[in-house]
């Protein structure tokens, strides 16, 4: 019994704000689209593409990441 009422209580709920979420992406009435989020990540990668274009490969950035290595 108690099974059931956890069910009813939690899982159900948790489940029908999935669905309500997920239904327009399903029947196709919204799309999302991967542009959006590449191009968010643009100007990350423009230091990159510069040190390239120098003819060496940027191991650091120190714009971002806190320094970290990019392997």
């Amino acid at each position: 019994m108690k099974s059931r009422q956890f069910l009813l209580a939690y899982v159900a709920p948790t489940l029908l704000i999935l669905l309500w979420a997920v239904l327009p992406l399903v029947r196709g009435t919204h799309t999302l689209y991967l542009r959006d989020v590449l191009n968010a990540h643009l100007q990350k990668k423009l230091v990159q593409v510069e040190a390239m274009e120098q003819g060496y490969l940027p191991l650091v950035d120190a714009l971002r990441d806190l320094s970290l290595i990019h392997i």
